[in-house]
């Protein structure tokens, strides 16, 4: 009896509400009822999550992670469509890479000719859907016709990493820059310094319907001339030897950069050749080759200079007032400080002086004496100041990627790195090319660049469509003019580049042969503007361990020349 009144002492309160008896029918429709409202609500939630996605692709919104994101197409059979990667030209309108579609089937990366004849076995597929059975999607490999010819300039492409899937899934910098699993991204060279212009945007298929198209990305047009990159790359392997070859016009624009080794870019990028053994192989000797063809010789390692370093000891000289025309200083053949000993490479070679030389012949003679004393005249910091102010030991600007500074020493460097005093003979090192220091061919094809405009710094680039920039160095005419002067006597009967004696056109050179070290070749470097007069090219041409400028690396700055000179003769 309790037990019953405690019953309806409870049931008397509103909170606890009253079991209601329910028909089976009635329970039925309820039932009913619930699980459409639980459809409608699950259709509400992929309509407006898919709304949401296009919205993101279309307005380029940074919406949600990576992961998420991946998560949800699975989840709601979503696909992403691989786009194309932007067309590369050179500044002829010649196509430098292009994309080819590979199909997947039946656990298997197949190529256009393959799916062709994979047509009479019963299977058909189109480049921008997917089949009914899921297995077919399309991916674009990319395709270099001229391979190690321009590896150095455009790199190469793979499969996007984790890594790299989770950091640019969209970059902040640029929103359309949207990456998927498929996707290929540059990985050096101008594909990976232009990555977020070339990279399209991948498009979405649900099932069998594309829902949003992949966007290609976008063309690219180069100041590099394949005609005469490939003519230099044919030079540099017809030597062996391992070097970089710049040239420059005269805005900056860079028409050709040759790095010898080069490498496979098809290989690297999984194109070419399609027998995987093959590829494996050819991959495998790249990373296994003691030359290192992967670090670009022009500007991603740095060399010492030798004697093209004298252009910045003199014009530090006759800017500063240390040195005029009239200055004269005698080569004694070698100059002994304690127990060390300094010498003229003339004297070293032949056993001879050359008398009194003002800066004008010293630069032709490139005398080692002349600029020994010049340098202490000047200073340590003050040759780094004027180095830097010519490129050197600094970025070129121009658009690669990974490129090294290298490095101009100073007292303060050498104090602080290496916990040592500076001493005499290290500013006579400096003042010639030698010691510690260490510049690019970029860097000098920069320098000389300077020089021909007499002090205007114009931006390197190889993007055609880039505007270039410059400034003015505040440095006196006359100062440029006397060591262009210089440059001109060198390339003179009676200077050290003797293939340009009596060359048709006006040429300023310089010749360098720089020390590596005991046992080891010397580096052989040149460097010129042309005409002399009317400058119009820089060939800059560095050959490791390859001994003296004058008889490796002048030689193939003339063919270069006159290579050039026949191109526009002919355009």
């Amino acid at each position: 009896m309790a037990s019953k009144e405690m019953q309806s002492f409870i049931a008397s309160f509103s909170f606890f509400p009253k079991r209601r008896w329910r028909s089976k029918e009635e329970k039925k429709r309820q039932d009913f009822s619930k699980s459409l409202w639980q459809s409608y609500l699950k259709g509400i939630v992929f309509v407006f999550f898919f709304l949401i996605l296009i919205v993101s692709f279309v307005l380029g919104k940074d919406i949600f992670s990576s992961n998420w994101m991946l998560f949800r197409l699975k989840e709601q059979n979503l696909h992403w469509l691989a786009p194309p990667r932007g067309l590369i030209f050179d500044t002829r309108g010649k196509l430098l890479v292009e994309n080819r579609p590979i199909y997947y089937l039946n656990g298997r990366w197949l190529s256009y000719p393959e799916m062709f004849w994979s047509s009479f076995l019963g299977v058909e597929a189109t480049q921008s859907s997917f089949l009914t059975n899921k297995k077919l999607p399309t991916r674009y490999l990319r395709y270099y016709p001229f391979d190690s010819v321009t590896a150095p300039v455009l790199g190469y492409v793979n499969l996007v990493s984790k890594k790299e899937l989770d950091l640019h899934y969209c970059s902040p910098e640029q929103r359309r820059y949207c990456l998927t699993a498929n996707s290929f991204v540059g990985q050096g060279g101008i594909e990976k310094s232009y990555e977020l212009y070339l990279q399209g945007k991948p498009g979405v298929a649900v099932k069998d319907n594309i829902w949003y198209p992949p966007r290609a990305g976008k063309d690219l047009q180069l100041t590099l001339d394949l005609q005469l990159q490939e003519y230099i790359f044919d030079l540099l392997k017809e030597e062996g030897k391992v070097g970089a070859v710049v040239v420059l016009d005269r805005s900056g624009g860079v028409l050709s950069l040759v790095s010898y080794p080069s490498f496979s870019a098809n290989a690297l990028s999984g194109s070419y050749p399609q027998d995987k053994k093959k590829r494996e192989k050819i991959v495998k000797d790249i990373f296994q080759d003691e030359t290192k063809p992967l670090i670009n010789k022009a500007y991603q390692e740095a060399y010492p200079p030798g004697s093209v370093f004298k252009l910045v000891t003199a014009l530090a000289a006759l800017d500063q007032g240390r040195i005029d025309l009239k200055t004269e200083i005698e080569d004694t053949g070698f100059i002994k400080v304690k127990n060390y000993i300094y010498r003229n490479w003339y004297w070293t070679e032949y056993g001879r002086k050359e008398g009194k030389l003002n800066v004008i012949r010293a630069l032709a003679r490139s005398n080692d004496i002349f600029f020994y004393k010049v340098g202490a005249l000047v200073g340590p910091e003050a040759i780094a100041d004027y180095a830097a102010k010519l490129g050197l030991g600094q970025s070129s600007g121009v658009d690669l990627p990974d490129e090294v500074f290298g490095l101009v020493p100073t007292p303060h460097w050498k104090k602080i790195v290496r916990g040592e005093r500076w001493f005499l003979g290290n500013t006579y090192h400096l003042a010639i090319g030698q010691g510690d220091l260490k510049v690019t061919p970029l860097q000098v094809a920069r320098m000389t660049l300077i020089f021909a405009l007499k002090g205007k710094k114009v931006k390197l680039h190889l993007n055609k469509a880039v505007k270039p920039s410059s400034e003015t160095l505040e440095i006196s005419d006359k100062s440029w003019s006397t060591v262009i002067e210089g440059m001109k006597e060198a390339c003179l009967p009676g200077g050290t580049a003797f293939v340009f004696f009596h060359y048709p056109v006006k040429v300023a050179g310089k010749t360098g042969t720089a020390e590596e070290g005991k046992g080891k070749e010397a580096d052989a470097w040149f460097t010129l503007f042309a005409p002399a007069d009317k400058p119009r090219y820089v060939i800059t041409v560095f050959l490791k361990n390859a001994g003296e400028g004058s008889y490796q690396a002048a030689p193939i700055a003339k063919e270069i020349l006159n290579y050039l000179l026949r191109l526009k003769d002919n355009d």
